[in-house]
């Protein structure tokens, strides 16, 4: 019985360990925000299960696909507008 539950045991934290990991909002632009609704000016938070990785490697959450596929129409304005933004949330 002990070397039964040793083994899963193991498996479970080998499953674990292998994913697939949540993005943590605080490690993403925006701390987790929505970075299609900045652009709307819409404070927004989100799980951060719709992300996307720009070429300088940041990652920006979204709250749903088609808030993503806007954004990513431009990336270059609407991220200059969702900063814009976000520096008139911050304290």
């Amino acid at each position: 019985m002990k070397s039964t539950l040793k083994t899963f045991a193991v498996a479970t934290i080998i499953t674990a360990l292998a994913g697939p990991w949540p993005v943590f909002a605080g490690a993403t632009e925006f701390k987790g925000k929505c970075a299609y609704g900045l652009i709307i000016g819409a404070d927004v938070d989100t799980p951060c299960e719709i992300t996307w990785k720009s070429e300088d490697g940041k990652t920006y959450c979204f709250g749903n696909q088609e808030g993503k596929d806007i954004f990513l129409k431009d990336t270059k304005t609407n991220l200059a507008k969702a900063k814009k933004y976000y520096q008139t949330l911050k304290n």
